[in-house]
């Protein structure tokens, strides 16, 4: 068949528009293509973040390193419990406990534990956090700004190990950090530590060990450490700081609906001979002979004593015995002020505030202490503010007593003792020369690292 010119002419149209269709059809689809594209990374960008946020917003892990055995507390009893089961929950201030078992006894999930007998330390789980102060006092739970006597939230939002820059607002608790080393949490003592120089424990319902001096006690609380896989030392400011914010935060005592006003603090530890893990009649009861029998640590008034208002928490950070901590002033040569004199001192080699110097034992690397240059409470920590330290920022929450350390008596005494009532909490801190004394014991706090 022929085509005229007409016809032709007819057929090259109809083609261009073919290859125009086509053209376009490709162009759309790779547009579309690549729309899809975008909108995948979108996708996943926002996925990873929601993901990301989600982890944040819950406490990292514990990490049970050798030796740590996860345990919950169930019919009036201590089990042994499977770490992939549920086993805290902080969001209902259930903190995550754990336990060394003594030399020769092994447990499996299920088995009761006899605390008594069968353990050597108890421990608390305190996850990794960064956490801001809304005013001077914080604001509470209903909106209302928070006072000297009744102050409100420490707001708090558990990080990653990763995350080291906080988020608007913020700050990163320095706890966490161990030398050179980003924590994802650490173990604290759930109880003052008991037992004896030679055999430390960390034990309810038994006196705690005091009548120390400052080295004596770090070496003491060194000794966990042939029990586990980690690194086991005496307590420093920022750990106990760490408690502290927590405990007034949603997740501890403050955020606790049992609780409501004044008793939202976590109350004094009244016994007269020491006991560990009792609590008072009262938030800032007198100190008594008859509680250190009746409100033990698994008692109602026993847990009010608690970081948590229940049993999961930290007993003993208000009253019992005064805590040494490993804080110290340093003098403006940069050298630490290790007592005050020769009688009245850690046992540590260095100054005095005297002047004088001492020889004993050598100090312990620089990451086992908190350093301050006594000049001001508000710039005193290492060069730089008292942040996170219950020294500047929280200082004298519920009318707790607050004293700096100073040349003079350079080390940091923190909870006040079974007497001390009203100026007695977890906001407590005093000065003091780092010799023994019978009315000191301290705190033992193991860091996750191998």
């Amino acid at each position: 068949m022929k085509l005229n010119n007409k016809g032709f002419a007819i057929s090259s149209i109809l083609y261009i528009i073919l290859i125009m269709c086509i053209i376009l059809i490709t162009v759309t689809l790779s547009v579309l293509s690549s729309r899809k594209l975008i909108l995948d990374k979108q996708k996943s960008d926002v996925l990873n973040s929601l993901y990301n946020e989600a982890k944040e917003s819950k406490p990292y892990s514990p990490e049970l390193i050798n030796g740590l055995i996860p345990v919950v507390y169930n019919k009036n009893s201590w089990k042994v419990v499977d770490s992939d089961d549920i086993w805290y929950d902080y969001s209902n201030q259930e903190w995550a406990n754990a336990v060394i078992l003594k030399s020769g006894v092994t447990k499996k999930v299920g088995d009761t534990i006899d605390v008594s007998n069968e353990v050597q330390g108890m421990f608390v789980w305190i996850p990794r956090y960064e956490y801001k102060i809304d005013g001077t006092y914080g604001t509470h739970l209903d909106g209302t700004v928070g006072t000297q006597s009744l102050p409100g939230e420490i707001k708090i939002n558990f990080i990653l190990k990763s995350k080291t820059k906080a988020s608007d607002g913020y700050k990163v608790h320095p706890a966490f950090t161990f030398g050179d080393e980003e924590l994802s949490g650490i173990w604290v003592g759930k109880f003052e530590t008991t037992g004896t120089a030679d055999n430390p424990t960390v034990l309810p319902n038994i006196t705690s060990l005091r009548n120390q001096n400052v080295s004596t006690q770090f070496a003491t609380a060194q000794k966990l450490n042939t029990f586990i896989n980690g690194d086991s030392h005496m307590a420093k400011n920022s750990e106990w700081g760490a408690v502290a914010y927590l405990s007034q935060s949603k997740y501890g005592k403050y955020g606790n609906p049992n609780y409501t006003g004044a008793n939202k603090e976590v109350a004094i530890n009244n016994c007269s001979s020491y006991i560990t893990g009792i609590g008072g009649d009262t938030v800032s009861a007198e100190v008594s002979i008859d509680t250190c029998g009746t409100n033990t640590y698994e008692t109602i008034k026993g847990q009010a004593a608690s970081t948590t208002g229940n049993i999961t928490g930290v007993y003993d950070m208000s009253g019992g015995a005064r805590e040494y901590v490993m804080g110290v002033s340093f003098d403006t040569n940069g050298n630490p002020i290790l007592g005050t004199n020769g009688t009245r001192n850690s046992g540590y080699t260095g100054v005095l505030g005297d002047k004088s110097t001492y020889n004993g034992i050598e100090p312990p690397n620089l990451k086992y202490y908190d350093i301050y240059v006594p000049t001001s409470k508000t710039t005193s920590c290492s060069n730089s503010n008292c942040f996170d330290y219950s020294l500047s920022e929280a200082s004298g929450w519920y009318n707790d007593y607050i004293r700096f350390p100073s040349d003079n008596d350079p080390w940091l005494v923190l909870g006040g003792r079974n007497n001390t009532t009203t100026s007695a909490g977890i906001f407590y801190s005093n000065d003091g020369t780092g010799s023994n004394y019978n009315d000191c014991s301290f705190r033992i706090v193991i860091a996750p690292v191998s």
